[in-house]
């Protein structure tokens, strides 16, 4: 039973979340953290190696994590091509500097978050995306 106030834990069991952060222990912290809540984590450097594993699983993800600032193609223009290919993959964009502007109303982005962020509020975001994508019951 959890206190008055507090949230339900977290379970993302059967999740697939595809991450793309160019910081090797971004990626490795994030991917502990969400696979210690169930998920199935597939992470990727940059854009290219995104969309290659986007679609050789058809899109068939659940979340897409994206840094904005990555090597090449930014997250910006990811998220752009994703929402062309695959219009129901929600996507939470990650970044060192949010510039003026670029939100979730501007991006279409379920949520832009600021590093560095506790863990446990990329958790609640990745619920809400799983929320929306219909993995998890409303609560």
């Amino acid at each position: 039973m959890n206190p008055a106030g507090s949230l339900p834990p977290l379970d993302f069991a059967g999740a697939r979340i595809l991450l793309v952060d160019d910081e090797p222990a971004i990626r490795r912290s994030f991917s502990l953290y969400l696979e210690r809540l169930g998920a199935s984590v597939t992470a990727a450097a940059d854009a290219r190696e995104a969309m290659a594993l986007l679609e050789g699983a058809g899109g068939d993800f659940d979340v897409l994590i994206s840094d904005i600032t990555l090597p090449g193609e930014s997250g910006i223009s990811l998220l752009s091509t994703v929402r062309r290919r695959w219009p129901g993959l929600p996507v939470i964009l990650i970044t060192g500097s949010l510039a003026p502007g670029i939100g979730p109303e501007s991006t279409g982005a379920v949520a832009c978050l600021q590093k560095p962020f506790p863990l446990s509020l990329l958790a609640r975001r990745v619920e809400l995306a799983l929320r929306a994508r219909s993995r998890l019951p409303l609560r």
